[in-house]
């Protein structure tokens, strides 16, 4: 079994958005899953694929976005 942790962030804003991100679990790290500001073809990673984000305190969300994190 996976003991991964998710993320999940709405920007409906107009303006980017600075999301400040609590700690990943001990011992993971964030990785970016889906971006939907992204061109396609970039905006969803594939499994094994997925944007390890460094540093990891923070996300720079585009407007009217929605931003999926997976800590593992």
């Amino acid at each position: 079994p996976r003991d991964h942790v998710l993320f999940v962030a709405f920007n409906a804003d107009h303006r980017l958005r600075s999301i400040l991100l609590p700690p990943p679990p001990c011992g993971k790290a964030w990785y970016r899953v889906v971006d939907t500001s992204l061109d396609a073809g970039e905006e969803i990673a594939d499994e094994g694929r997925e944007v390890r984000l460094d540093p990891a305190g923070d996300y720079l969300a585009n407007a009217r976005s929605t931003v999926i994190l997976v800590g593992k």
